[in-house]
Protein backbone atom coordinates (compact mmCIF):
# COMPACT_ATOMS: atom_id res chain seq x y z
CA UNK A 1 0.00 0.00 0.00
CA UNK A 2 0.93 2.96 -0.98
CA UNK A 3 1.79 6.53 0.99
CA UNK A 4 -1.19 8.31 -0.46
CA UNK A 5 -3.50 5.31 -0.26
CA UNK A 6 -2.44 4.81 3.19
CA UNK A 7 -3.07 8.23 4.16
CA UNK A 8 -6.51 8.33 2.43
CA UNK A 9 -7.60 4.98 4.48
CA UNK A 10 -6.32 6.80 8.19
CA UNK A 11 -8.46 10.07 6.89
CA UNK A 12 -11.83 7.95 6.36
CA UNK A 13 -10.68 5.70 9.66
CA UNK A 14 -10.65 8.76 11.71
CA UNK A 15 -13.82 10.04 10.07
CA UNK A 16 -15.20 7.05 10.54
CA UNK A 17 -14.29 7.08 14.24
CA UNK A 18 -15.68 10.92 15.03
CA UNK A 19 -19.05 9.85 13.41
CA UNK A 20 -19.58 6.82 15.85
CA UNK A 21 -18.60 8.89 18.74
CA UNK A 22 -21.48 11.47 17.93
CA UNK A 23 -23.84 8.93 17.06
CA UNK A 24 -24.06 8.98 13.63
CA UNK A 25 -23.47 5.44 13.01
CA UNK A 26 -26.38 2.57 11.93
CA UNK A 27 -28.75 2.65 14.85
CA UNK A 28 -27.34 5.67 16.73
CA UNK A 29 -29.66 8.96 17.52
CA UNK A 30 -28.06 11.89 15.79
CA UNK A 31 -26.79 14.65 18.36
CA UNK A 32 -29.42 17.14 18.29
CA UNK A 33 -30.21 20.20 19.89
CA UNK A 34 -32.52 19.02 22.28
CA UNK A 35 -30.70 16.06 24.21
CA UNK A 36 -28.08 14.64 22.46
CA UNK A 37 -27.48 11.44 23.30
CA UNK A 38 -24.69 8.96 23.55
CA UNK A 39 -25.14 5.25 23.40
CA UNK A 40 -22.61 3.72 26.19
CA UNK A 41 -21.00 -0.03 25.25
CA UNK A 42 -19.55 -1.85 28.04
CA UNK A 43 -15.77 -1.48 28.00
CA UNK A 44 -13.93 1.10 26.13
CA UNK A 45 -16.16 3.96 24.30
CA UNK A 46 -14.52 7.01 22.05
CA UNK A 47 -17.01 10.54 22.72
CA UNK A 48 -16.90 12.87 21.41
CA UNK A 49 -18.49 15.17 23.52
CA UNK A 50 -21.38 17.46 22.77
CA UNK A 51 -22.83 18.61 26.25
CA UNK A 52 -22.21 22.16 27.51
CA UNK A 53 -18.88 22.56 29.22
CA UNK A 54 -19.20 21.13 33.27
CA UNK A 55 -17.16 19.46 35.72
CA UNK A 56 -16.48 15.74 34.31
CA UNK A 57 -19.21 14.33 37.15
CA UNK A 58 -21.80 17.01 35.89
CA UNK A 59 -21.13 16.41 32.12
CA UNK A 60 -21.39 12.43 33.12
CA UNK A 61 -24.99 12.91 33.99
CA UNK A 62 -27.41 9.77 33.53
CA UNK A 63 -24.35 7.14 32.67
CA UNK A 64 -21.80 8.62 36.01
CA UNK A 65 -22.83 5.39 37.69
CA UNK A 66 -21.77 3.15 34.89
CA UNK A 67 -18.38 5.24 34.02
CA UNK A 68 -15.52 3.85 35.56
CA UNK A 69 -12.98 6.38 34.11
CA UNK A 70 -12.77 9.51 31.65
CA UNK A 71 -9.24 9.87 29.97
CA UNK A 72 -8.54 12.35 27.08
CA UNK A 73 -5.23 11.98 25.31
CA UNK A 74 -3.20 15.63 24.37
CA UNK A 75 -0.94 15.36 21.45
CA UNK A 76 1.09 18.68 22.40
CA UNK A 77 2.19 17.06 25.53
CA UNK A 78 2.07 13.60 24.68
CA UNK A 79 0.27 12.58 28.01
CA UNK A 80 -3.06 11.57 29.30
CA UNK A 81 -5.74 13.24 32.09
CA UNK A 82 -7.80 10.89 33.92
CA UNK A 83 -11.56 11.53 36.25
CA UNK A 84 -12.39 8.46 38.07
CA UNK A 85 -15.10 8.26 41.09
CA UNK A 86 -12.45 5.87 42.68
CA UNK A 87 -10.14 9.11 42.79
CA UNK A 88 -9.98 11.71 45.48
CA UNK A 89 -10.45 15.27 43.90
CA UNK A 90 -7.24 16.58 44.54
CA UNK A 91 -5.56 13.41 42.34
CA UNK A 92 -8.49 13.92 39.26
CA UNK A 93 -6.20 15.84 36.66
CA UNK A 94 -9.22 15.51 34.74
CA UNK A 95 -11.61 18.26 36.11
CA UNK A 96 -13.67 18.92 33.44
CA UNK A 97 -15.52 18.17 29.71
CA UNK A 98 -15.37 20.57 27.13
CA UNK A 99 -17.70 20.36 23.96
CA UNK A 100 -16.21 19.07 20.80
CA UNK A 101 -13.23 17.11 22.50
CA UNK A 102 -12.77 13.43 22.25
CA UNK A 103 -12.53 11.17 25.41
CA UNK A 104 -11.88 7.39 26.23
CA UNK A 105 -14.53 6.46 28.35
CA UNK A 106 -14.39 2.98 30.10
CA UNK A 107 -17.94 1.77 31.19
CA UNK A 108 -18.95 -1.33 33.13
CA UNK A 109 -22.40 -1.49 31.05
CA UNK A 110 -24.46 -0.19 28.15
CA UNK A 111 -26.27 3.16 28.93
CA UNK A 112 -27.40 6.29 27.07
CA UNK A 113 -25.70 9.16 27.85
CA UNK A 114 -27.71 12.37 27.77
CA UNK A 115 -25.56 15.36 27.18
CA UNK A 116 -26.08 18.25 29.60
CA UNK A 117 -27.02 21.50 27.34
CA UNK A 118 -27.16 23.98 29.85
CA UNK A 119 -25.21 24.00 32.96
CA UNK A 120 -27.04 23.66 36.23
CA UNK A 121 -28.45 26.43 38.46
CA UNK A 122 -26.01 27.04 41.58
CA UNK A 123 -27.57 25.56 44.37
CA UNK A 124 -28.21 28.12 47.48
CA UNK A 125 -25.77 28.03 50.29
CA UNK A 126 -27.66 26.19 53.30
CA UNK A 127 -28.87 28.73 55.90
CA UNK A 128 -26.53 28.29 58.90
CA UNK A 129 -28.01 26.57 62.06
CA UNK A 130 -28.65 29.00 64.47
CA UNK A 131 -26.56 28.48 67.64
CA UNK A 132 -28.22 26.61 70.38
CA UNK A 133 -28.61 28.64 72.79
CA UNK A 134 -27.13 27.81 76.20
CA UNK A 135 -29.38 25.29 78.36
CA UNK A 136 -30.75 26.82 81.73
CA UNK A 137 -32.76 25.39 84.63
CA UNK A 138 -36.45 24.78 84.45
CA UNK A 139 -38.57 24.28 86.86
CA UNK A 140 -42.39 23.31 86.57
CA UNK A 141 -44.58 23.67 89.07
CA UNK A 142 -48.87 22.48 88.49
CA UNK A 143 -51.60 22.31 91.08
CA UNK A 144 -54.84 20.22 91.22
CA UNK A 145 -57.55 19.24 93.11
CA UNK A 146 -61.07 17.33 91.95
CA UNK A 147 -63.10 19.55 94.64
CA UNK A 148 -62.89 22.37 91.94
CA UNK A 149 -62.19 20.95 88.70
CA UNK A 150 -58.84 23.18 89.45
CA UNK A 151 -55.92 22.44 87.28
CA UNK A 152 -53.36 25.11 86.96
CA UNK A 153 -48.99 25.12 86.42
CA UNK A 154 -46.45 27.70 86.10
CA UNK A 155 -43.16 27.01 84.19
CA UNK A 156 -40.02 29.18 85.37
CA UNK A 157 -36.53 29.25 83.63
CA UNK A 158 -33.14 30.80 85.61
CA UNK A 159 -33.35 33.62 83.87
CA UNK A 160 -36.76 34.59 85.44
CA UNK A 161 -38.95 33.88 82.49
CA UNK A 162 -41.93 32.06 83.02
CA UNK A 163 -44.98 31.39 81.76
CA UNK A 164 -48.21 30.45 83.51
CA UNK A 165 -51.49 27.68 81.93
CA UNK A 166 -54.52 28.39 83.81
CA UNK A 167 -58.42 27.66 82.75
CA UNK A 168 -56.41 26.67 79.14
CA UNK A 169 -55.22 29.96 78.82
CA UNK A 170 -51.45 30.21 78.78
CA UNK A 171 -49.96 33.67 79.40
CA UNK A 172 -46.36 35.42 79.87
CA UNK A 173 -44.65 36.35 82.83
CA UNK A 174 -41.35 37.44 84.32
CA UNK A 175 -39.95 37.26 88.15
CA UNK A 176 -37.12 38.01 89.61
CA UNK A 177 -34.35 35.42 88.94
CA UNK A 178 -33.26 35.96 93.13
CA UNK A 179 -36.73 34.79 93.99
CA UNK A 180 -36.16 31.31 92.54
CA UNK A 181 -32.83 31.25 94.68
CA UNK A 182 -35.22 32.09 97.75
CA UNK A 183 -37.48 29.09 96.36
CA UNK A 184 -35.37 26.32 98.00
CA UNK A 185 -32.00 27.42 96.09
CA UNK A 186 -33.08 24.99 93.31
CA UNK A 187 -31.58 25.99 90.59
CA UNK A 188 -28.39 27.02 91.90
CA UNK A 189 -27.21 23.28 92.50
CA UNK A 190 -28.37 19.75 91.50
CA UNK A 191 -28.60 18.95 95.66
CA UNK A 192 -31.91 19.12 95.10
CA UNK A 193 -32.21 15.47 93.07
CA UNK A 194 -30.76 13.38 95.84
CA UNK A 195 -32.41 15.37 98.63
CA UNK A 196 -36.19 14.09 98.68
CA UNK A 197 -37.93 10.64 97.57
CA UNK A 198 -39.49 10.43 93.92
CA UNK A 199 -42.83 9.88 95.34
CA UNK A 200 -44.41 12.04 98.66
CA UNK A 201 -48.24 11.94 98.13
CA UNK A 202 -50.26 11.26 101.30
CA UNK A 203 -53.31 9.76 99.62
CA UNK A 204 -55.69 12.74 100.38
CA UNK A 205 -57.94 12.51 97.62
CA UNK A 206 -59.99 15.89 98.43
CA UNK A 207 -56.28 17.81 99.47
CA UNK A 208 -54.79 20.09 96.68
CA UNK A 209 -52.19 17.82 94.96
CA UNK A 210 -49.29 19.21 93.36
CA UNK A 211 -46.05 18.02 90.78
CA UNK A 212 -42.95 19.40 90.36
CA UNK A 213 -40.86 18.43 88.31
CA UNK A 214 -36.75 20.23 87.44
CA UNK A 215 -35.06 19.71 84.91
CA UNK A 216 -31.10 20.28 84.57
CA UNK A 217 -29.24 22.33 81.49
CA UNK A 218 -27.99 19.28 80.44
CA UNK A 219 -31.70 17.71 80.35
CA UNK A 220 -31.84 15.50 83.14
CA UNK A 221 -35.57 15.65 85.09
CA UNK A 222 -36.83 15.18 88.52
CA UNK A 223 -40.36 15.34 88.99
CA UNK A 224 -41.90 15.12 92.68
CA UNK A 225 -45.64 14.59 93.69
CA UNK A 226 -47.12 15.91 97.03
CA UNK A 227 -50.43 16.95 98.57
CA UNK A 228 -50.72 19.89 101.77
CA UNK A 229 -50.81 16.60 104.29
CA UNK A 230 -47.66 14.69 102.80
CA UNK A 231 -45.29 17.72 102.63
CA UNK A 232 -43.57 19.37 105.57
CA UNK A 233 -39.92 20.97 106.14
CA UNK A 234 -38.38 22.53 102.91
CA UNK A 235 -40.71 20.93 100.77
CA UNK A 236 -43.12 22.65 101.92
CA UNK A 237 -41.96 25.69 102.36
CA UNK A 238 -40.96 24.81 99.14
CA UNK A 239 -44.53 24.40 97.72
CA UNK A 240 -46.27 27.42 99.90
CA UNK A 241 -44.15 30.09 97.86
CA UNK A 242 -44.50 28.27 94.26
CA UNK A 243 -48.09 28.33 95.09
CA UNK A 244 -47.48 32.65 95.96
CA UNK A 245 -45.77 32.75 92.62
CA UNK A 246 -48.70 30.78 90.72
CA UNK A 247 -51.77 33.12 92.05
CA UNK A 248 -49.50 35.97 91.34
CA UNK A 249 -48.98 34.83 87.79
CA UNK A 250 -51.86 36.13 84.76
Amino acid sequence: MGPHIRNVVLVVFAALLVLSAIGAGPGRERVSAQGPIQELFPGWNVVLYGGVGLETPLALNDVRPLVESVWEFHARSQSWTMWSPALPGELTSLQRLERGRIYFVRSLGAGSWTYPLVAPEPQPEPEPEPPTPPGEWRLTFSRTTVLFALEESITIRESGAGESTKDGETAAFTVDAVSLIQVGGLLESNGFFGDWPDDTESGCTSCFHYTLTITSPAGATVTLASDGVGASGDLLALINGLTAILLMAP
